[in-house]
């Protein structure tokens, strides 16, 4: 007897679940068609951003003291006539493309073809006369990522240093001469501590450009804060904080990032808190971090997802539908119309073709395929 109930309820609800299934069954036929659109769409995006300018990425190593070898860096073979130098990686070479543009070309190009510029200091500029900006020659430089840009005297992030590659792997050994033929060199930036790898990063960006990223506070290097009674006891001042970025494409680093108290702003950081920072990149490679807010992340979390079990409670499926809506509309929103801006595609017909679209899936979410929903 007890086996048969329980064979009971499971066929009960196995019903139910039959029941909401053909009840709803336009609802997901719409919820189908409308994430294979997405995704259709997010794809073509994708390949946007893969056809666009390319950035060489970089591994850190300890430059300063015996940095070692690793499988990461890319060991390139020199070939040079003593005026131009050519590095060559399984069996690419080293080029130059657009201005912010740097990859392994399968084939030996004029742009493959750099000249080694030393400096006083000891370090080295890669310049190629072949690939120009505005009639200036560019260089490799180092912008979140190895790329070009175009001759700057004395940019640090032109600044790169050579080390020798010994035939058993190893130690590096810094060159103070520039390359020889037939020698294996890797290419570093001291100043990030960073050596060049054979992969790609994400799509290179131009000029002046921030970023809001996640950070975790470290340590409280320096704090001014002061509480001022004309603002009913808010806090001023400023807080210098050294904090770890844990998103976006300085994620693992640590920068001292400053943060200007106010009444608008709250109370002081302190070690551990998590903060959103904007990281602002300039044009010579410099990177200056603000703490933008507090990490509200987890406490917006939360909120939210009391917010849909009331609504779930309250509404019932009705209720459920008008979720999934506004969840959908959101992720057009970030992952559509968004992106599709930033590319550069017509505002008013990317607005309204979004708009319809999420129009169409919601009503018909809501309220299925009837003619007032049309």
């Amino acid at each position: 007897m007890k086996n048969q109930r329980t064979n009971g309820k499971k066929q009960g609800f196995g019903n139910r679940v039959l029941t909401v299934l053909k009840r709803e069954k336009f609802g997901i036929l719409v919820l189908f068609l409308a994430a294979a659109v997405f995704f259709c769409v997010r794809a073509f995006l994708n390949a946007q951003t893969a056809n666009g300018p390319k950035t060489l990425s970089g591994v850190g190593a300890d430059l300063d003291g015996t940095p070692a070898l690793s499988d990461e860096m890319a060991v390139l073979t020199v070939s040079t006539d003593g005026e131009t130098w050519l590095f060559e990686n399984g069996g690419k070479y080293l080029t130059a493309g657009a201005q912010e543009s740097l990859f392994f070309s399968d084939k030996r190009l004029p742009e493959s073809e750099w000249e080694v510029q030393k400096q006083a200091d000891g370090s080295f500029y890669l310049v190629n006369d072949a690939a120009t900006h505005e009639g200036e020659p560019l260089c490799v430089s180092y912008l979140a990522g190895f790329t070009t840009y175009y001759y700057h005297e004395n940019s640090s992030t032109m600044k790169l240093r050579f080390y020798d590659v010994p035939e058993d792997g190893g130690v590096l050994r810094a060159r103070t001469a520039e390359p020889e033929d037939r020698s294996a060199v890797v290419i570093a930036h001291p100043r990030s501590g960073t050596v060049l790898t054979a992969a790609l990063t994400d799509e290179a960006k131009t000029g002046d450009y921030a970023e809001y990223e996640k950070a975790k506070v470290l340590k409280v290097l320096s704090d001014s804060s002061i509480q001022d009674d004309a603002s009913d006891g808010g806090w001023r001042g400023e807080q210098v904080l050294l904090a770890e970025i844990l998103s976006g494409r300085y994620k693992g680093d640590r920068m001292e990032v400053t943060y200007n108290v106010g009444p608008l702003q709250g109370d002081p950081v302190k070690e551990g808190d998590g903060v959103a920072v904007i990281l602002s990149t300039y044009k010579d490679g410099t990177v200056r971090g603000t703490v933008y807010e507090y990490g509200r992340i987890p406490a917006l979390i939360v909120i939210v997802a009391v917010f849909f079990i009331v609504v779930a409670l309250v509404g019932g499926r009705t209720g459920v539908k008008s979720l999934l809506g506004l969840v959908f509309t959101f992720l057009c929103l970030f992952g559509l119309l968004i992106p599709l801006l930033l590319r550069g595609f017509p505002t008013l017909p990317s607005v309204f073709a979004t708009a319809v679209f999420v129009a169409v899936v919601s009503f018909t979410l809501l309220g299925g395929i009837h003619r007032k929903t049309v």
